[in-house]
């Protein structure tokens, strides 16, 4: 009775780590790749189950890693088309997490100090955990196993040697049971050293995502800076077209004065006409009225330095970056320009 129960649980654990290696590898994306995963289960649930009965249990559970988990990692690598590294982590993951179902049957067994409900806790608590597990670890998972090499390594590791450790001293040995101090302490030492190249490599990712966010702090700045720009050289370009409107005025009143006998008058308001139009007209260098205004505003910066800035410049009308990141192009070569002379 005991066995059939036993064949049972291999089974349902069969299917609980097999769902959540597909889920922590990204889950089924289409219709074809659950079939494939279907496909996948009952195959291996058949050969698993037929061994079981040709070779035993115990010789079968030896085989467990050809019969179950490499198929699983060719079912991701070759039906899902998932990454080797990929595959081999969310295999791995999946092994480790039936611990969890495994210990709540540990603790029945405890309680109640009988086999069978050890093998009934075990089973009934396979769907809670997955259930559990796929909805909290299953992408955060995914996206840190493809994040790149380094997360992908990161997070591997422990249930790799973790695979390795839990087969070479509780399937192909004995020897976690028997007292050894070594075996015994190993995983603990081993989560240890996790922990202290998780903190370490957790800072350096830390302080990379600390620069980008203050990289994109300052384009943000630079972006919102080139925008005020546009506008104060746009609302300029409108005083100059109204200065055009009240052109008509200053003539009137240049033929005025020479006819009043004031030469001298007349001298000094057109230059100061002249000056004002200058001061307000933006340069004609190229067919782009955006940069025009930009080269006007930098051509004005660099005379108040008295600095001596030609500019030379062949641009269309139209361009197919937006004006703001014209702005941001030019107005970064022209400063540089300008502090590099300064400097």
């Amino acid at each position: 009775m005991i066995n059939v129960f036993v064949i049972v649980n291999y089974g349902l654990v069969l299917i609980y780590g097999a769902a959540l290696s597909v889920s922590f590898a990204g889950g089924c994306t289409n219709k074809k790749e659950r079939n494939t995963a279907i496909a996948a289960f009952l195959l291996i649930l058949v050969v698993q189950t037929a061994c079981f009965y040709l070779i035993g249990l115990k010789t079968t559970q030896k085989l467990y890693p050809l019969i179950t988990h490499l198929p699983l990692v060719l079912v991701l690598t070759k039906g899902f088309k998932r990454p080797l590294g990929v595959a081999l982590t969310s295999v791995m993951t999946a092994y480790f997490c039936c611990q969890l179902p495994r210990w709540f049957g540990t603790v029945i067994l405890f309680i109640f100090e009988s086999k069978l409900a050890y093998l009934a806790g075990y089973s009934l608590s396979l769907l809670p955990f997955f259930l559990l597990l796929r909805r909290t670890l299953a992408s955060a998972l995914y996206q840190a196993v493809t994040y790149s090499k380094r997360t992908q390594i990161l997070f591997g590791i422990v249930p790799l040697v973790y695979y390795i450790f839990d087969y070479a001293t509780t399937v192909y040995t004995r020897v976690l049971y028997e007292g050894i101090r070594a075996f015994s302490e190993f995983l603990p030492v081993v989560m240890a050293l996790f922990y202290v190249v998780y903190i370490t490599v957790y800072h350096k990712e830390m302080q990379k995502i600390n620069r980008l966010e203050q990289d994109n702090l300052l384009l943000t700045f630079q972006s919102q800076q080139t925008k005020n720009e546009i506008a104060t050289l746009r609302q300029t370009q409108q005083q100059a077209a109204n200065y055009r409107h009240d052109l008509r005025h200053h003539i009137s009143l240049i033929r005025s004065l020479p006819e009043a006998g004031q030469m001298e008058k007349t001298m000094e308001y057109l230059a100061q006409v002249q000056a004002d139009v200058e001061r307000i007209m933006p340069l004609h260098i190229c067919e782009n009225e955006t940069a025009n205004l930009l080269f006007s505003s930098f051509a004005e910066k660099a005379k108040q330095r008295n600095i001596h800035l030609a500019i030379q410049a062949e641009l269309p009308q139209e361009l197919l970056i937006p004006d703001t990141e014209l702005c941001t192009v030019l107005s970064n070569g022209l400063e540089n320009a300008l502090h590099a002379v300064d400097a």
